[in-house]
């Protein structure tokens, strides 16, 4: 799954939600295993209520009961049937007859979109998933159950205000940027390339699939559209009114709204609760990615989880006994969010919590660039080492790296010094320079090596043709591009054009602070050279040398 609404060309069919039927058809669901099938094949009887997919026969499972998804605004009593569901599923733990349920519950989503994240209407919502969560605690302790189950609340989004009257807002309407006539199909919101470009609306990014930022995950997936769009925070994007051209058709702009970039829009981050005899009481957990969730719940469960992208390390320690298991589990999936920013520091927060929060979700260890001899052109330490032990890692991660034949694959297990099977060494070798790239293990190999092209072309733009020396002579220009990549271990930046445009940016601000700076050098100058009829009393005024002032506050 790549989005709500998909094309796929290899089926020559159009995935949408909801009461489309054609979502059910089990290709488009069979790319992956959701948990339930993992689970079912392990053994692990597990029940699934409103979640839309267990209804479709995956990698020819089913979970052992499955209640299909009910939309929100046609259910008459969410709140009271979803309680009567947490008391079947615990009835049902009691007698083994499940051991896994998996519960999706809308109503915040649902009222965050029609009324906005921040409203009455909203917290009302929230207080109804309080007293869900209230009773489920309360059931849990009248059985006596708190030793045997375990209640994972997540969310697969946050959310954002979005003003209808377009005071806070700024509507961008595609149809006012491209020719309908070029469109053969716009999946929720699409559009031409080369118009866009052209028009260049702000707070409008727009990617070609190749170009996607890594942190997507999906530009390689045959059901991404050629062309993806993606707005700003503040932005909105309205697509045509052309029910053949678009699927499906907005009428309304909702008064909260997802979708945006999680790395650029903090209300796009989300939440994760945990309550169980297995898992730490009172512990307050990194931040953790999406994928994080289901390595925990397999651990939790006893079962091998499916190869996946997740990070054990970031989920480890929440775990009261590492090596144990948990037969029965509870995990209560909400797609929404009803107080992400609340979970998680805001955007004023102080620069030591967000310093903190960058600490513990680097992806990116250590960037170092080394010649073919091994001494070091750049060196990036996103983990505290000693100055030491940085060298000592510079030399085994050189020797580990050179002995290496062209012919072999481009990543290994990091060094002993640097995190061993914990982490990878990720390089490419171009002419006399080796790029390194040690980042978590759980990281996509292919993601990282378009990382580093990525970052070696831009280094080849900016210094037509980059060679050793380009690094040796210009060291704050290239940590400069390399700050516009990676900041603080994470990825910042994987289009090479909107790094080219900030770095020239930057480049300009430069030029004009030397041109400010010459200022006082010239004045001297021009006093020095006044004409012979002034004064002499007026050429021996001593003027400072403010030219040799470190900081000049003007």
């Amino acid at each position: 799954m790549v989005q709500n609404f998909m094309f796929d060309s290899k089926y020559n069919d159009t995935f949408l939600m909801y009461p489309y039927p054609n979502s059910s058809h089990n290709h488009w669901w069979n790319d992956a295993e959701p948990l339930w099938v993992t689970a079912e094949k392990q053994g692990v009887k597990t029940a699934v209520f409103w979640w839309d997919g267990c209804q479709v026969t995956i990698r020819n499972m089913t979970p052992t009961h499955c209640s299909h998804y009910q939309p929100y605004w046609t259910w008459p009593k969410p709140k009271e049937d979803t309680i009567e569901a947490m008391h079947t599923i615990l009835e049902s733990f009691e007698y083994d007859e499940w051991q896994l349920a998996l519960v999706y519950y809308e109503a915040v989503d649902a009222v965050g979109h029609a009324w906005g994240p921040d409203t009455e209407e909203r917290l009302h919502a929230v207080r109804d998933l309080d007293e869900i969560l209230n009773d489920l605690q309360s059931e849990i302790e009248a059985r006596k159950m708190q030793d045997e189950v375990t209640v994972i609340l997540v969310s697969d989004h946050g959310m954002l205000s979005v003003d209808p009257d377009g005071n806070k807002t700024v509507l961008i309407d595609i149809e006012n940027l491209v020719e309908e006539d070029d469109i053969s199909l716009m999946l929720d919101r699409g559009s031409v390339f080369n118009a866009l470009k052209k028009a260049s609306p702000k707070g409008l990014n727009f990617y070609r699939k190749a170009e996607l930022p890594l942190h997507y995950h999906i530009r390689n997936h045959r059901r991404v559209a050629p062309i993806v769009l993606v707005a700003e925070k503040g932005y909105f994007v309205r697509g045509f009114s052309d029910s053949l051209t678009t699927k499906p058709v907005w009428d309304v702009m909702y008064p909260g709204h997802h979708g945006y970039d999680p790395y650029k829009v903090q209300q796009m981050r989300t939440i994760m609760f945990g309550m169980g005899r297995k898992l730490k009481r009172n512990y307050l957990s990194e931040p953790l990615m999406m994928t994080d969730h289901y390595n925990l719940i397999c651990h939790l469960l006893g079962i091998e989880a499916q190869p996946n992208n997740g990070s054990w390390l970031r989920v480890q320690n929440m775990i009261t006994e590492p090596s144990s298991k948990i037969r029965r589990h509870v995990f209560e999936n909400k797609a929404f969010v009803a107080f992400v920013t609340k979970a998680v520091p805001s955007a004023d927060s102080s620069s030591e919590s967000r310093r903190e929060e960058n600490d513990v979700w680097k992806m990116i260890k250590a960037i170092i660039v080394f010649n073919n001899n091994g001494k070091p052109r750049i060196t990036k330490f996103y983990q505290h080492y000693s100055e030491d032990l940085q060298q000592q890692i510079i030399r085994e991660t050189f020797l580990l790296v050179s002995k290496r034949d062209d012919n072999v694959c481009n990543f290994l297990e990091g060094g002993s010094l640097i995190g061993g099977s914990d982490f990878k060494l990720i390089y490419r070798h171009y002419a006399t320079l080796y790029f390194v790239f040690c980042v978590d293990s759980s990281e996509s190999e292919l993601g990282i090596l378009d990382l580093i092209q990525v970052f070696v072309e831009t280094l080849d733009k900016c210094f037509e043709n980059v060679c050793e020396l380009d690094l040796i002579f210009h060291v704050d220009k290239v940590h400069h591009i390399l700050n516009e990549v990676v900041m603080g271990g994470m990825v910042l930046e994987t289009n090479m054009t909107d790094i080219l445009v900030r770095i020239d940016e930057q480049s300009k601000i430069e030029k004009d602070e030397a041109g400010l700076a010459a200022a006082p050098s010239k004045a001297m100058s021009a006093m020095k050279n006044l004409p012979q009829h002034i004064p002499q009393q007026w050429k021996d005024v001593k003027l400072a040398d403010i030219t040799k002032i470190s900081k000049l506050k003007l």
